[in-house]
């Protein structure tokens, strides 16, 4: 997170965020509960159905490094976590 914090993203992770991101939803979009949702939040906020693809395109075509940097220093602050370090479980002695 530090190494972010300092270089941020570049394009090509961005990019591949973005296919990524293109790719879960288009498998998710095979799945009832995803339509009837979507569906939902666009009838409760009056978006337009027929606009809901092009919103999404627009909205990760929109996404650029100085945003995901913007948006990680915010949601990642270094000087707001707590590093967790895991040991192995000790076995009891019969």
């Amino acid at each position: 997170i530090e190494k972010l914090q300092n270089e941020g993203f570049t394009a090509e992770e961005l990019n591949t965020y973005r296919t990524q991101a293109r790719e879960r939803r288009r498998k998710a979009m095979d799945m009832d509960s995803v339509w009837m949702s979507l569906i939902a939040h666009h009838v409760r906020w009056g978006w337009d159905l027929d606009a809901m693809d092009e919103k999404y395109n627009q909205l990760l075509d929109g996404f650029d490094e100085k945003i995901a940097h913007e948006q990680l220093k915010k949601l990642f602050p270094l000087d707001h976590y707590v590093q967790v370090t895991l040991f192995p479980k000790k076995e009891k002695a019969d």
